[in-house]
């Protein structure tokens, strides 16, 4: 009798722990099938995955497209850090949406080895942008991290800050698009602690590298 209740609870045990299994498969499929960009870090996400698999198609995905907002023609603009300004190693105060993606483009098609990382932070909500009201906008400041191989043999890193400024896509508002990234050499309301010049290069001045005149 004892050896029969024993299989039974064993069965029964079995049987439960299959059901878990069945449901968190489901759950981790349903997961892997949900659409991009309903979360804002998916944004950051795809921005990082699309460097990696050097997929320019991918980078601007996750980019406000020009024309396809009323409120923000314009589209997504990358703006450059003001130190890089001051000491000439960009020639750009910011990019379009067509120059970053366009010099994104020249970089992966030079690069031979890259890691770039994005530090993990908190999202703060953006009620007015470019000095009009901005519904479900969004804005983060991460730390990055960037060291970057050409085929030149020229070798660069980095170590600053980026400010991600998020909204809804246009076409969907259940989805986020990047609006507005800013390269910034310290978090605002902080002291630069290493100056105008460093031995250091910025996303942005990266990218400099690249402009075709």
């Amino acid at each position: 009798m004892k050896v029969e209740i024993l299989t039974l609870a064993m069965a029964a045990l079995l049987s439960a722990m299959l059901v878990s299994c069945e449901k968190d498969s489901e759950r981790i499929v349903s997961n892997e099938e949900d659409d991009s960009r309903t979360a804002k870090q998916d944004c950051i996400d795809m921005l990082v995955e699309s460097l990696y698999s050097e997929d320019i198609e991918e980078y601007a995905e996750v980019l406000l497209e020009p024309g396809t907002s009323g409120d923000y023609p314009e589209g997504y603009i990358w703006y450059n850090q003001t130190e890089d300004i001051r000491s000439g190693a960009v020639a750009d105060t910011f990019l379009t949406f067509e120059e970053d993606t366009a010099m994104i483009k020249e970089v992966l098609l030079h690069e031979v080895g890259l890691e770039f990382m994005i530090y993990p932070s908190g999202w703060d909500s953006l009620e007015m942008f470019r000095n009009l009201p901005c519904t479900n906008c969004w804005e983060t400041v991460r730390g990055y991290k960037i060291d970057i191989s050409f085929d030149s043999g020229r070798h660069v890193m980095g170590d600053y800050y980026l400010r991600f400024l998020v909204g809804p896509d246009p076409s969907d508002s259940d989805k986020y698009l990047i609006y507005q990234i800013e390269d910034l050499r310290v978090p605002p309301g902080k002291v630069n602690m290493k100056g105008l010049i460093s031995e250091d290069v910025s996303f942005g001045a990266i990218k400099g590298m690249f402009k075709k005149e």
